[in-house]
């Protein structure tokens, strides 16, 4: 019987790699295997597989963090404002033609934003603030009971007097505007 390549400090060595964001073709070159042993081990030992799953599962969530923990401090700085300094060097030339550089600093403010204070009002708080609509809407529906009548036992003559009625009716019918 071969010795398998899949030992446990080479499956800790791929599942650390895909925990820290690698690919799998990233994560089983780290590990020294194959692509064909890596897939082949993922459909044919369940606990490999688990492993695998789970190492997945723990990336997608060391991701979502760090998007949260973006969006959050980017919503902070909005909903604060902030103040920085921006510099900026030019080349010139004096009056003799010599180059010389002049750096000039700026500092700028950055006020709140509405949007993001009204959205994290909104969403924070909802009770308070939230964009309210309010209104009632009532509506009476009526039903008429209709009565089907087979028409196979009508006479011709009553079916013709009854579409030259109709027909009267819609000619004679104002036209709606």
């Amino acid at each position: 019987m071969a010795k398998t390549k899949l030992t446990p400090e080479v499956i800790n060595i791929i599942t650390e790699a895909i925990k820290a964001g690698a690919t799998d073709k990233e994560a089983y070159n780290a590990g020294g295997i194959s692509k064909a042993t890596f897939y082949a081990a993922l459909s044919d030992n369940l606990d490999f597989s688990n492993t695998i799953k789970n190492a997945r599962e723990e990336r997608t969530k060391i991701r979502l963090k760090a998007i949260q923990d973006a969006a959050e401090s980017g919503l902070i700085v909005l909903l604060r404002g902030c103040e920085y300094d921006e510099t900026t060097t030019e080349t010139k030339r004096d009056t003799n033609g010599q180059e010389y550089t002049q750096t000039k600093v700026v500092h700028k403010k950055v006020l709140p934003n509405v949007t993001a204070v009204l959205f994290a009002l909104c969403n924070r708080d909802p009770s308070r603030w939230q964009n309210r609509v309010t209104g009632e809407i009532k509506q009476e529906i009526q039903t008429e009971s209709k009565q089907t009548v087979d028409i196979s036992k009508v006479s011709d003559a009553t079916l013709k007097q009854l579409v030259d009625e109709l027909s009267t009716e819609l000619i004679n019918a104002p036209i709606p505007q």
